[in-house]
Order: C-alpha cells, then structure tokens, then sequence
C-alpha cells in the first residue's frame, strides 16, 4: 500500500519528465486543492494528436476499473488509422464514479 502512495507522490516528477523529452504532450494532472491528494490525470501525446489527422474520424472511449486501495477508472481514447489498426490516441485515470464526483 505504501508503494502506491509513493506512486501518486512522483506523478508530478513523471510528467516532468514527460514535457522535458516531449514537450508538446498534452497533460493535465489534477489534485485536491485541499489534501493535495491525487485526483486525475489525462494525457495525449503530440504524435497521437498529428497522427489523428491522417485517420478515419471516429474515437471510441472504453475505461476499466483499476482495483486497488484506491477505486479508479482508467479511460482509453483510440481511432482507426488508415491501415485498419487501432491507434491510442489519449489515456487517463480518474477517481471512480461516486456521490462527490
């Protein structure tokens, strides 16, 4: 349980990292303004953005639920590239649904 906590304590150094070798990834990391705890995180790499021009204009969005201490949803946003293929355009994690979300 305390490796999960140290996970959320380095998302704002993994997306560091991110922008530093890419830095026109899209990422948008959100926390409670209150606890500073983790909330969500969205990204979308530039290549996937680029490469979405090129593809059939259809996304589809599926998420799972991520079962640990801490009950979230992880989302994927995919299209269809020209060749048929499926492309992974985005992914977040989210707080799973419930009274105050």
């Amino acid at each position: 349980m305390e490796a999960q906590w140290e996970g959320f304590r380095q998302l704002p150094k993994y997306v560091e990292a991110i922008q530093i070798a890419n830095p026109d990834t899209y990422i948008r990391l959100s926390s409670n303004h209150e606890t500073h705890q983790f909330q969500r995180i969205f990204i979308c790499p530039v290549q996937s953005r680029e490469s979405f021009r090129l593809c059939r204009h259809f996304i589809a969005v599926d998420g799972t639920f991520l079962k640990t201490k801490f009950v979230q949803t992880l989302l994927l946003a995919v299209t269809i590239d020209a060749n048929g293929h499926t492309l992974l355009l985005a992914w977040a994690i989210v707080e799973s649904e419930n009274s105050s979300s």
